[in-house]
């Protein structure tokens, strides 16, 4: 007998918000943290007194013992990337009913597997090849024979930790130098690099729910992205865009291809792909909400319906999940942005005025990553922005406005010194 009981792991960053769902649902949701060390940054805003109980994941024995007295779940849900392994594994335990594809579990969470697990299904991916060092990496391009610009990456990162474009075999050597068998953004050991063709397009994301195998698309965004002198991926923004257009369906269908490809029955993904002549292929899926501390609020706002709903939904019910997902409304009810602000002035963060971005109607919110007196230089990855600024009107001339004055005068918010306060 199931108990109305959901076991949520992780549930940080955007995860924290599940809790708030289930219980509105009956439910009694206890936290497990999959391990000691996780990136701390990343854990800041959870709070988990909203829980019936919480457990650090010591040893699986421990932890199924431990759920096992609360009472055996309905659902065992990520909240974000560092929990998917570990849910994965609870719920093929527990035999849930929203368990996915226990012999793909690891093309859910490796970018190298699953890219193995879409050529296997004869889907397009990206040229690629993953190398334990700089040695195998010369190889590797002459195998695959590679023209520069090449992206080097970890296999197992976020936010675009360890992310380089190389234009010479030295801006290889360099990214391996930096990044191999380092401790990424998460606290997994780089044992091993990608090498991967570099894919000029456009970029976007296709956030999306499954229950039983049925995929829902939640919402749709484009990013905007420079590339560093450094050859770090400097992203600018991400602008939700209307759920219908003729043009977006083969973008769905191919996301929808990726989810089958990568097992995904059950649960919330964030999948990036790149657009360019040849059409969509896949960056990487994430087998969670989308992130960017992205308030369900917030894409309510935009949509009328948000990702964290539709999981929800979809762990605890198909029949309700696709009842639901029929009523979807597929227009922005407001255009909607998160602009990412950033400086390429290097030094101490002295002040943060945020006056004249008050002004602009479209100004939702800003949420800073950094505090007066802190060290700020080039980003490097998306978590190293100074902020990301949440734009929302009716008026997309409004929002235009304001993501224009973000990106071209960053000065006017931040005053950056090279003193030390």
């Amino acid at each position: 007998m199931r108990n109305k009981i959901c076991i949520i792991v992780d549930g940080y960053s955007t995860g924290r918000y599940y809790v708030d769902y289930f219980n509105q649902e009956g439910f009694d949701c206890f936290h497990v943290q999959s391990r000691e060390n996780l990136n701390l940054d990343l854990c800041a805003d959870a709070d988990l007194s909203r829980y019936k109980d919480t457990i650090l994941n010591e040893s699986i024995e421990k932890t199924i013992q431990w759920i096992k007295e609360k009472g055996i779940p309905c659902c065992i849900v990520p909240g974000t990337d560092s929990g998917v392994e570990l849910a994965d594994t609870l719920s093929q335990f527990f035999n849930t009913q929203s368990k996915n594809e226990k012999s793909k579990a690891k093309a859910r969470i490796n970018k190298f597997s699953m890219y193995k697990a879409l050529k296997e299904s004869e889907i397009r991916t990206i040229k690629q090849e993953y190398c334990n060092s700089y040695e195998e990496a010369i190889k590797s391009i002459d195998a695959l024979n590679l023209h520069y610009p090449i992206v080097v990456k970890p296999a197992q990162s976020i936010l675009s930790d360890g992310f380089k474009v190389c234009n010479s075999l030295s801006d290889v050597k360099k990214a391996f130098d930096d990044n191999l068998n380092s401790k990424n953004i998460i606290n997994l050991s780089n044992n091993g690099l990608l090498l991967q063709e570099f894919i000029k397009g456009t970029e976007y994301v296709v956030d999306t729910v499954s229950s039983d195998g049925n995929h829902v698309l939640t919402d749709l965004m484009e990013y905007t992205k420079k590339i560093s002198k450094q050859g770090h991926s400097i992203y600018q923004s991400a602008d939700f865009l209307q759920l219908n257009e003729d043009w977006t369906k083969p973008l769905v269908e191919y996301a929808f291809s990726v989810l089958d490809a990568v097992g995904m029955k059950y649960g919330a993904a964030h999948i990036e792909l790149m657009v360019d002549k040849d059409g969509p292929v896949l960056i990487e899926i994430n087998s969670r909400l989308a992130g960017f501390t992205l308030s369900p609020d917030f894409v309510k706002e935009a949509y009328g319906h948000n990702q964290v709903e539709m999981a929800t939904l979809a762990y605890i019910s198909t029949e309700r999940f696709l009842k639901r997902a029929s009523e979807l409304n597929m227009n922005l009810n407001k255009y909607s942005s998160i602009t990412f602000l950033t400086s390429e002035n290097e030094g101490y963060l002295t002040k943060i005025n945020l006056n004249g971005l008050k002004k602009f109607h479209s100004f939702i919110h800003a949420d800073f990553h950094f505090q007066i007196g802190d060290f700020i230089s080039e980003p490097k990855n998306l978590i190293e922005s100074v902020a990301y600024i949440f734009l929302q009107d009716d008026n997309d001339n409004y929002v235009e406005e304001a993501k224009k004055f973000i990106l071209e005068h960053p000065e006017k918010i931040l005053t950056i010194s090279k003193n030390q306060l």
